[in-house]
């Protein structure tokens, strides 16, 4: 099987990772910290954040919690452009 797409592969949604990460320090969470507020696994999020896609119903649940979980005030003003 080697070369070939998994079936669901064609139904991935590509992510902007390095602004989800941004996303993520601008509220002061890691992934796992993500992952606990989301219900989404970390397992999952790990994938995503090293293959750079998702399902759109795992992007729906990111989007939606970090729009109930707003950033910490002040915080993009911290935060240099590009998380270490």
């Amino acid at each position: 099987m080697t070369g070939e797409q998994s079936p669901t592969a064609d139904r991935l949604t590509k992510v902007d990772v390095a602004e989800l990460l941004r996303e993520c320090h601008l509220r002061g969470w890691t992934l796992a910290d993500l992952a606990k507020a989301s219900g989404i696994h970390v397992d999952t999020l790990s994938r995503l954040r090293r293959e750079g896609n998702c399902s759109p119903g795992v992007l729906r649940r990111i989007l939606e919690t970090l729009r109930d979980n707003p950033a910490v005030p002040g915080a993009e003003r911290l935060l240099a452009r590009e998380p270490a």
